[in-house]
């Protein structure tokens, strides 16, 4: 029997005039209805919603709502007759008695057969599941009664009618162990519902081994690598005849040494690197997409569509949008496939020293004219790298400049737009009217100098976190930067096109690195990661641990991944980062205009990624 996440969908307060079908249904007499355009038999059923947004994305194409989600009271309210109608289900409303029923279909031949119903009271704490059992020969259309099974459960928060919408509370039928809505979630993160209608746990098989090798940059002693040892040894532990070969490769050299041996073979089973690295290496052919099969166990995948077991091409990417943070999923795609599993989130958010911050900042204004409101003596009251392109983009990006046009990224004539020059003349103000230091601080330069209280507001990354909070105690800050734009990268675990062996070894330590599967006592290795080495995860499991669940850090940097500016993984890519990395410098220091630096900028970057 098919059971689909049916039960959270969205309402209307629309009457439908099916009475005659729910008096069939509840009396047992012949359960099957002709079919109607509406409903479909191939469902691959992942629902994507925003509260507070009436665009909603169902398998990734945007739809418009007539009611957003909601939050009231700490719990999540869904729009009912949206999710029902998308999942391939009719949604009944008796205005009379108040009262909503849902049928969940799956076509036989010709005809639309009913396999249940769910029936809800606006502002009851019970609903009714009639369950329609198998006739003989199912699926072959049933042209006599079926006996039912009836069962009542507990809604709680009740259902409820907002401004004219019928909203269910998320996960209030999941005590009902029949429907799949125990596994729809709401990603706090992103302040995303999720709704697959297919089960999307990544399974672990432990029965695979051999030795793979794993190739890294991250430096020797660090925290960042211990995690990974320890990740690595606890997926030894699980995996008896699994072993992991870690490799350091030093930083400036590791994308062209994987270059030069994976065509032949040679190279590492994964190599974890900047997502901004796929798409030169996915045009290369040395980096696989991800296969569903490698990711999940599809041998029950049935649920995709009734009495089908076909797996949509595409279905790996919601399968694992189901998993992970959205934008995290965006990151490794490139060319509308999946080419990594994404590791952790990196981002920059506004660190601030509370001595000098008084009342936070709530504009990006209030950080442009900083020395009217937060004047720091012998100081500045904001520091970043205005060198970097990644440190400046949440004024280049905030304040409206672009890049690319769309996903053609050939184009960056955004680039020279009003809104760029207006970004370039901010950078050069900043410093004009002593906001920021007169000397170009270096990225280091800037946390030494905010944590010697030598500046009010720090613009930087995770990894400071711990050495920051160190120093300053009490009187460390952070938070979202106001209406800035961060760009956001991702570590991505890649998998090599042309290993021959150990394939599934390979995939079963992505997984499990990046925090989507878990063993025996509890150990997740990214929640070990984010509390170790200020990783931000990118997987949606770490952050229902406890140990994560009022981390600061983990907090404020995970949200701002979600508003901020995606670094795509198109090789144009570095060429926008080497060319902004040597004008920045100059328009800070006043030595170009604002407009000849756009003008630069996009000269030069086109002339190096051909147009």
């Amino acid at each position: 029997m098919v059971y689909k996440a049916l039960i959270l969908g969205g309402v209307t307060m629309k009457k439908i005039l099916a009475l005659t079908a729910i008096a069939v249904l509840l009396f047992g007499f012949a359960a099957s209805m002709p079919a109607k355009a509406q409903t479909t038999t191939t469902v691959t059923n992942l629902i994507e919603m925003y509260v507070g947004s009436a665009t909603a994305y169902v398998d990734g194409s945007s739809v418009k709502m007539e009611a957003a989600p909601l939050v009231q009271s700490g719990t999540v309210y869904v729009p009912l007759r949206f999710i029902a109608e998308n999942m391939g289900d009719e949604v009944l409303w008796d205005d009379k008695n108040r009262e909503i029923t849902i049928l969940e279909m799956t076509a036989s031949g010709s005809e639309m057969l009913v396999n249940a119903t769910v029936t809800l009271k606006i502002d009851s704490s019970t609903g009714t599941n009639i369950t329609m059992l198998p006739c003989l020969g199912f699926p072959t259309p049933c042209s006599y009664p079926r006996s039912t099974a009836t069962h009542t459960f507990v809604i709680k928060p009740s259902v409820k009618i907002v401004n004219g919408r019928t909203l269910v509370p998320l996960g209030s039928l999941a005590t009902d162990p029949l429907w799949i809505a125990s596994r729809s979630f709401y990603d706090k993160v992103s302040s995303r519902v999720v709704v697959p209608g297919f089960d999307p746990n990544m399974q672990t098989d432990q029965g695979y081994g051999g030795t793979i090798t794993v190739w890294y940059s991250w430096e020797q002693g660090s925290a960042e690598t211990a995690a990974l040892k320890k990740a690595a040894t606890e997926f030894e532990k699980a995996y008896k005849t699994a072993s992991v070969n870690l490799v350091a490769v030093d930083p400036a050299s590791l994308k062209s040494k994987f270059i030069a041996t994976a065509s032949t073979g040679n190279g590492p089973h994964i190599l974890i690197g900047p997502s901004e690295w796929i798409g030169e290496l996915a045009d290369l052919g040395l980096i696989n997409p991800i296969e569903i099969s490698h990711a999940v166990d599809t041998t029950n995948y049935m649920l995709i569509g009734p009495y089908t077991s076909n797996v949509p091409e595409n279905f790996a990417e919601f399968v694992l949008r189901a998993n992970y943070l959205d934008v995290a999923i965006n990151a490794v795609s490139y060319n509308g496939k999946v080419y990594a599993l994404p590791e952790s989130v990196n981002t920059d958010a506004l660190y601030y020293n509370k001595s000098f911050v008084k009342t936070l900042p709530t504009s990006l204004n209030d950080l442009l004219t900083a020395n009217k409101k937060y004047p720091v003596s012998g100081g500045s009251p904001l520091v970043f790298d205005a060198s970097s392109f990644y440190h400046e983009s949440w004024l280049h990006f905030g304040l409206g400049g672009g890049v690319f046009s769309g996903a053609n990224y050939k184009d960056v004539s955004p680039i020279k737009s009003l809104s760029s020059v207006k970004a370039f003349q901010a950078l050069a103000d900043l410093r004009k009217n002593k906001v920021t230091p007169s000397t170009l601080p270096t990225y280091q330069t800037a946390a030494n100098l905010f944590s010697s209280k030598k500046a009010a507001f720090f613009i930087g990354g995770p990894e400071k976190y711990a050495v920051l909070k160190k120093t300053l105690g009490t009187n460390l800050g952070l938070m979202e930067i106001p209406s800035g734009k961060p760009m956001v990268s991702v570590e991505a675990v890649m998998i090599a096109k042309n290993v021959p062996s150990n394939m599934r070894t390979a995939f079963e330590f992505a997984k499990f690195l990046t925090g989507v599967t878990s063993f025996g006592g509890g150990f997740n290795a990214e929640v070990n990661m984010a509390k170790t080495a200020s990783h931000i995860p990118a997987a949606l499991k770490p952050y229902n641990d406890s140990n994560l669940l009022d981390d600061p850090m983990v907090k404020v940097f995970s949200v701002q991944a979600t508003k901020g500016t995606l670094l795509p993984c198109a090789p144009a890519t570095s060429a926008v980062m080497s060319v902004m990395s040597k004008i920045l410098p100059n328009v800070y220091q006043g030595k170009i205009t604002a407009q000849d630096a756009a003008n630069q900028a996009y000269q030069q970057i086109t002339s190096q990624i051909g147009k």
